[in-house]
């Protein structure tokens, strides 16, 4: 796991020139030493992780978390949903129907998680609003990729998450002896 993270780091900083992420990891061992992982490595690239968020790994529905990461059930926020419902309700929308947008201080996001958990959590995303992958809920917005390690390698990935998990990227098979057989 440390050599894919290390190489998944390699890319996303040093190719991509990504250097601010977010980690939405499964709430187990797996999920948590992989966090630990990407956040120390990450921290000596001199990257920076805005915010680390686990969630439940047997959860059917994603979407709480998702809104964590992007901070909309922070009660510093309810002002600001407030000011939205009334813009929303002036203009002849309906203001239930106003959600909060997500906070995005981040490049991307790394979801430690196997490929058949991954497009569970990116709908979640897509759903609270979060640019990833091809999909963007407005068109100003750029989308992040989401990154993984070798359990996001199986075919059924990209059916499953779909536009969700386009242009994102992930490590696999490597060999220790030679690093330039590292894939992305």
């Amino acid at each position: 796991k440390s050599q894919q993270i290390h190489s998944l780091l390699q890319h996303a900083v040093g190719t991509e020139g990504l250097q601010r992420f977010a980690i939405l990891a499964p709430d187990n061992a797996y999920g948590r030493d992989a966090a630990t992982e990407f956040e120390s490595q990450a921290t000596e690239m001199t990257a920076v992780i805005s915010r680390t968020v686990f969630y439940d790994p047997s959860a059917p529905d994603m979407r709480s978390s998702a809104q964590e990461l992007g901070q909309k059930l922070d009660e510093s926020r309810q002002r600001e949903l407030c000011f939205l419902r009334k813009e929303a309700k002036e203009s002849g929308r309906d203001p239930a129907k106003v959600v909060l947008p997500p906070i995005v201080d981040f490049d991307a996001i790394f979801v430690p998680d196997g490929a058949t958990r991954v497009p569970t959590v990116a709908s979640a995303l897509a759903y609270e609003e979060f640019a990833i992958g091809r999909f963007r809920p407005t068109r100003d917005q750029t989308p992040m990729p989401l990154l993984g390690l070798n359990g996001w390698n199986d075919p059924r990935l990209a059916r499953q998450g779909g536009r969700y998990v386009l242009d994102g990227f992930f490590v696999d098979a490597f060999s220790l002896l030679n690093p330039t057989d590292e894939q992305t």
